[in-house]
């Protein structure tokens, strides 16, 4: 089993490699590269989310509950949730604080679906879905997802050497 250095490296490597290629044979941007290799080398680690000890999961323990928090208070403030009846604040905290303190208990055991292609097709629909509502256009979205699909793809086989 590999351990967070060899499927970094190994994402580095490949995504690399990926990149030259698209750069030097199909023209793709720069720019659009150097993230993918960004991509590829964070989905390389993706499917250890759930392991209770690896990058991930500790990364996600600290993000989830800002994110939530981030969004709870977007939606309080863009909605004038002060002038809405208490029950809806309070309903508001409550599904917030809930997440924040349940979240965890969804994540499947390790070497679940996260290590197997469900969690590769989970992946890249959400990557391909996130870069096009960022505003990417559909074939860098595509591209970021193929940077993505092989990251995950590295880790899957370097655990099944």
């Amino acid at each position: 089993m590999s351990n967070y250095n060899v499927h970094a490296a190994a994402g580095v490597i490949v995504s690399l490699i990926l990149a030259f290629f698209l750069y030097t044979f199909v023209h793709v941007n720069p720019l659009i590269l150097a993230l993918g290799v960004v991509i590829a080398v964070i989905s390389c680690e993706f499917p250890d989310i759930d392991y209770n000890k690896s990058m991930p999961r500790k990364v996600m323990r600290g993000l989830v509950p800002g994110v939530v928090i981030f969004f709870a208070l977007y939606y309080f403030f863009t909605n004038q949730m002060w002038n809405a009846p208490l029950l809806n604040i309070i309903l508001l905290v409550i599904v917030a604080v809930g997440f924040i303190l349940s979240y965890e208990k969804f994540i499947p055991h390790h070497r679940g679906p996260t290590h197997k292609l469900p969690g590769l097709l989970v992946l890249v629909i959400a990557s391909v879905a996130i870069a096009f509502i960022l505003g990417f256009g559909f074939i860098n979205a595509l591209l970021l997802a193929l940077f993505a699909a092989v990251g995950f793809a590295i880790h899957l086989i370097l655990d099944h050497l």
